[in-house]
């Protein structure tokens, strides 16, 4: 049975008679008469008998419904699949991304994202920067999202800058240096901080700032994560130079200041080049790249 069979048979069976199967299908009463007598051919079975213009079932066409019906149906929801790509109001986007971007960058982008479209499902995997970066160069994300500086970037993937930002200085609110705009190594020098691993570029960019005044950098604590130096900030072991991606604005009790020498962050895009996207996909790339232009 053809695909164009099973549509006629069930404009028919629903219908009830050739005018209106035909005015549903937008042709002629003897193109539909053709096809039918085709499909009746093909299986080998009588479908409907003639009485008075009418088109009467027979036992073998109803005991075939459920099954025409259930085809029918799947071919409407391929349909209405393919209309929400075309026009990105459905599927599914895997982002990876690094726990402080993933906890106060994302949110409002997923949000206001989704107002637009409000079908898709987004797919979050918040990892470190490295597993971020080897999730979508096996495929298991569409995109990555980390800071730089931060680790070795693979080069492998297609990078490019959505944001850049500073790195601040984030200490206690009662702390003496948070009455001060600007914050420095020396300002630094005796208090105890909570920096990136000593593999991290952020980390030597950090120490340069440092030994360009003679000082040394007084490290309490080493964190991969700049949203768990947050929280040992919160907790009263330090004070902690991170990135700014408004992370403080969720502790009433911290403040954040700009760090002197400035030192640029970026917040990145990974993807693989060497596959195309699909509509949702492309439509949340820009979403994320003019969103994070304005901040």
């Amino acid at each position: 049975m053809k695909l164009r069979h099973i549509e006629v048979f069930h404009a028919l069976m629903t219908s009830g008679n050739m005018t209106e199967a035909a005015a549903r299908l937008h042709v002629s009463q003897p193109a539909v008469s053709q096809v039918l007598k085709h499909a009746e051919q093909t299986l080998g079975l009588t479908l409907f008998q003639r009485s008075r213009g009418r088109l009467l079932p027979t036992p073998e066409a109803k005991a075939l419904l459920p099954e025409v019906d259930d085809i029918f149906n799947r071919l409407e929801a391929l349909n209405r699949s393919a209309q929400s790509l075309r026009s990105s109001a459905a599927g599914s986007v895997t982002v990876a991304a690094l726990p402080a971007i993933a906890s106060f960058v994302l949110p409002r982008l997923l949000s206001s994202f989704a107002k637009k479209r409000p079908q898709p499902h987004i797919v979050l995997r918040v990892l470190s920067s490295s597993q971020v970066q080897s999730s979508v160069r096996e495929w298991k994300s569409d995109f990555g999202l980390i800071h730089q500086p931060g680790g070795s970037l693979d080069p492998s993937l297609h990078a490019e800058v959505l944001h850049r930002g500073r790195v601040v200085c984030v200490l206690p609110r009662k702390h003496p240096l948070a009455r001060r705009s600007r914050i420095g190594p020396a300002d630094l020098a005796d208090t105890p901080m909570i920096t990136a691993g000593p593999q991290s570029e952020l980390r030597a960019r950090i120490e340069a700032s440092f030994a360009a005044q003679g000082l040394a950098h007084q490290v309490r604590i080493e964190s991969s994560s700049s949203l768990a130096a947050i929280f040992m900030v919160a907790s009263g072991l330090g004070a902690a130079l991170v990135e700014s991606t408004g992370m403080v604005e969720n502790f009433p009790d911290l403040v954040e200041r700009d760090f002197e020498p400035a030192i640029e962050t970026r917040i990145l895009l990974l993807e693989r080049g060497d596959r195309p996207k699909t509509r949702l996909a492309s439509a949340f790339h820009k979403h994320l790249a003019d969103s994070l232009a304005t901040e």
